[in-house]
């Protein structure tokens, strides 16, 4: 994915968001399990976040818990549904992430979490990125994401992304590749701003 970001003088129409520390006691490495699971069900990534806990609970109600292992997030098959998932940054200068998104078919490389450094003040004014709603695409499809941020203060971030239905994959630049037919929809989430979008995958 191709990421711009445009910094801009402020004016009172400025959507101005505050980030917080998020409450709550802090979770520590010890008292985390160490999941089990060789699937690649997405990333958190950002070196500099350090080795994060990751919460899963499946759509059956089960829950799991692992870390980040060189930014990659495994877990074993999962059953189909509406799943959430919690990253908690071992650097606790980064917020938490919580996302929720439709596990399909192919449960590999569902989403990018790219987290936020609660120690900065960033201002958003929007973002724009070239998918459209309803698209189609062929099976095996490659498709370029671009997004435009602007604002202030944005230096280094990106937007999160996940896909819903299990017909495609974001590999590590979050671009999407198209891996089943069916009905999908991508999902992003910027400093509290989302934004969907629904797409069909054909032969």
């Amino acid at each position: 994915m191709k990421s711009k970001i445009y910094c801009s003088v402020v004016t009172s129409t400025v959507l101005c968001i505050a980030l917080v520390a998020c409450g709550g006691n802090s979770v520590t490495n010890d008292h985390v399990p160490k999941g089990e699971g060789n699937l690649p069900i997405g990333r958190a990534n950002g070196k500099e976040v350090g080795e994060s806990a990751v919460y899963v609970v499946m759509s059956d109600g089960t829950m799991y818990s692992t870390f980040t292992q060189k930014q990659i997030i495994y877990a074993p098959a999962m059953p189909i549904g509406r799943t959430s998932v919690t990253v908690v940054p071992a650097n606790r200068k980064f917020l938490k992430y919580s996302m929720e998104y439709f596990v399909g078919a192919d449960q590999k490389w569902s989403f990018n979490i790219h987290p936020v450094n609660q120690l900065t003040t960033q201002i958003l004014k929007g973002y724009d990125v070239n998918f459209i709603d309803n698209s189609t695409f062929h099976l095996g499809e490659k498709f370029d994401l671009e997004t435009v941020i602007y604002g202030e203060h944005l230096e280094g971030l990106k937007v999160s992304l996940s896909i819903n239905g299990g017909v495609a994959q974001l590999d590590a630049n979050d671009n999407l590749v198209f891996t089943k037919l069916g009905a999908g929809l991508l999902k992003l989430e910027f400093l509290g701003v989302r934004r969907e979008f629904n797409f069909t995958v054909v032969p």
